[in-house]
């Protein structure tokens, strides 16, 4: 399984995962033996139900008994990967998809390839965005409209991650103190009335 909490075994995961679609099809393609293609198929099918759980659940270990903080920690993670799933697929596709003769697929298995791309990559990015547009208390209602509107165009979009990750790692920091000192004065009995008679 995928631990979330590696970020270089995120980095590989995302690198490779979304071409399976193109690994599956070359394979059965080339291979006659069976089990090799049933084999290869479970390994796909578990890397799938890794994409799944990678959505609902980013974050591995949870440093907060509040939910609402763990998601919008989680939702931090989800769009600053979908970013560098965006760089990374686009270098890749640019460097080593441009020169189609050298590949041994066709057109039509490069074409499927970029769409299942860009629909796990917007499946991560808005998953995350919306995790922070709705569960943030940092973003007043006018800069969460704005990021709604202006979350599609791509290089305005990095100016709003920028400035919505840096709002989520403030609120999760001043939260997490928040509830640390509420432990502490329960601990110390700090506020408790001594009235002696």
């Amino acid at each position: 399984m995928l631990n979330v909490s590696n970020k270089a075994m995120i980095a590989v995961w995302t690198l490779i995962l979304p071409h399976s679609f193109l690994i599956i099809m070359y394979i059965f393609n080339n291979n006659e033996q069976i089990a090799v293609n049933v084999i290869f198929a479970i390994l796909c099918a578990i890397n799938h139900f890794s994409i799944i759980k990678f959505n609902i659940v980013p974050l591995a270990k949870k440093e907060s008994s509040n939910k609402r903080l763990n998601i919008l920690a989680g939702g931090r993670r989800l769009l600053l990967t979908s970013i560098y799933v965006g760089v990374t697929q686009s270098l890749l596709f640019v460097t080593a998809f441009v020169k189609l003769d050298v590949l041994p697929f066709n057109i039509y298995l490069i074409t499927t390839d970029l769409i299942i791309n860009a629909a796990f990559i917007a499946l991560i990015y808005i998953n995350g965005f919306f995790r922070i547009v709705i569960l943030s208390r940092r973003l007043n209602m006018i800069k969460k409209v704005l990021y709604v509107l202006f979350m599609w165009i791509p290089i305005v979009s990095l100016f709003f991650i920028k400035d919505m990750c840096r709002a989520v790692s403030d609120e999760y920091s001043h939260e997490l103190y928040k509830i640390n000192q509420d432990k502490w004065r329960v601990d110390t009995r700090l506020c408790n009335t001594n009235i002696h008679y």
